[in-house]
């Protein structure tokens, strides 16, 4: 759980950047994609986290 842990904090970490840096210059398309970029990758990996959590306690 330790690595997993981990992987959240920096996906975390990498989109609040991105979000900062996007508040900064709103306007820019290149912080746009790499604001969406992060938060489609912490999106994906809370999805799979969210899955595999529901298969582990589906049999209780």
């Amino acid at each position: 759980m330790d690595t997993n842990n981990q992987q959240l904090e920096r996906l975390l970490a990498e989109t609040d950047v991105a979000f900062a840096r996007l508040l900064r210059d709103p306007n820019s398309d290149e912080l746009q994609h790499a604001y969406d970029m992060a938060k489609a990758e912490l999106d994906n990996y809370l999805d799979l986290m969210r899955s595999q959590l529901q298969q582990r306690y589906s049999r209780f």
